[in-house]
């Protein structure tokens, strides 16, 4: 489960960075 447990907090970190680049590509603030 440990294994699971980093994965899935790797996933919502890298959709963050991924959602703040977006934004600041897009220009939304």
């Amino acid at each position: 489960m440990i294994l699971a447990q980093k994965i899935h907090t790797h996933y919502l970190r890298t959709g963050f960075l991924i959602s703040h680049f977006y934004r600041k590509i897009i220009g939304v603030d």
